[in-house]
């Protein structure tokens, strides 16, 4: 039906959208077989911007401070929904202590893995990035045996699931002449792995200044990425 009648229609558009980002990417975008050549536009839908999120803070707390917010961003990002348990009457530290929030968000971070992903090495490579922050070698041969040290011999899986985590912008990979290295860019990942993987405290000042920073450099690149402002 397609083939014979839609695909020539001008006034017929398909649109095909899910959770599943590996599967998508697999059976549909990268398709060599019944749906090469068939997609014809991918809509990106973007995390909100810094600005936006700060709109929505100050819709449930007016009176709620730039670095707050800021502090807010650092952990969830652009995602809306992470933002849903926070009780802005309260400081950021004070939401992340508490141990109902941190069931929530560790509850959240299971369901995106899951449902995102089939079964791989996703969630052990974020765990990992946000360990060791980044991983540099000279060339992409180096860098998987690195990463093999880790994951033992699951290089071809290791390859299908860092294209995965890529496409879906948890990660970035970045190319400097000869080297290449896979970097974090996912905030509320970061967050997780960081402290509650760690068992680290929130009363640590060590801790936590050491996560803001690195927490702030994926702020920084996200916004200049995207264009976005830190002025408004």
């Amino acid at each position: 039906m397609y083939n014979q009648t839609l695909c020539n229609s001008k006034n017929t558009m398909t649109l095909l959208a899910g959770s599943s980002a590996g599967w998508i990417r697999k059976k549909i975008l990268e398709d060599k077989k019944v749906l090469y050549g068939r997609v014809n536009k991918v809509i990106e839908i973007k995390p909100f911007s810094l600005l936006e999120i700060k709109q929505y803070c100050q819709m449930n707390n007016p009176n709620i401070n730039m670095e707050d917010v800021i502090t807010y961003y650092l952990a969830f990002g652009g995602i809306i929904k992470y933002y849903e348990k926070i009780d802005f009457r309260r400081l950021p530290i004070e939401n992340f202590q508490d141990k109902n929030f941190q069931n929530y968000i560790m509850l959240e971070k299971e369901q995106i893995f899951d449902s995102m992903f089939e079964s791989g090495l996703h969630k052990e490579i974020m765990q990992l990035l946000s360990t060791s922050k980044n991983i540099n070698e000279n060339g992409l041969r180096t860098n998987l045996i690195k990463l093999s040290e880790k994951f033992g011999e699951h290089r071809t899986k290791l390859i299908d699931d860092l294209n995965d985590l890529e496409s879906c912008r948890f990660i970035v990979k970045q190319k400097n002449k000869n080297q290449i290295h896979f970097m974090l860019n996912d905030p509320f990942s970061y967050f997780i792995n960081y402290w509650v993987n760690n068992n680290y405290l929130f009363t640590n000042n060590n801790y936590y200044n050491t996560w803001k920073g690195n927490a702030f450099e994926i702020m920084l690149f996200n916004i200049l990425n995207n264009n976005d402002s830190l002025t408004k």
